[in-house]
């Protein structure tokens, strides 16, 4: 289920950039994506990793649902709102 959502963020996320980005700044925006995520990755992993060994993968995997759970939401809601104020005839200039 975990990988479903996953795959699906990426499609959104991927469709969304490809949509709200100038082409000419598109591949430093995914290129600053990418390194973040392995960045966060980095920390992520041995958290998971912990809490896996001292409380078990039950917890573990409440704890990476309730955390995909609340990043999601953040990342519709912001998405969202960016939606409305390009629907208002506000639109944003990336520099």
């Amino acid at each position: 289920m975990l990988s479903g959502l996953e795959s699906i963020l990426y499609v959104v996320f991927s469709d969304y950039i490809n949509r709200e980005i100038p082409s000419r700044q598109r591949a430093t925006i995914l290129s600053f994506e990418s390194m973040f995520f392995s960045a966060l990755m980095t920390g992520f992993f041995p958290v998971v990793g912990a809490i896996s060994q001292y409380r078990g993968f039950k917890t573990t995997f409440a704890f990476i649902s309730a955390t995909s759970f609340v990043l999601m939401t953040v990342s519709s809601a912001m998405m969202l709102k960016d939606k409305r104020v390009l629907k208002k005839g506000v639109r944003k200039q990336i520099i």
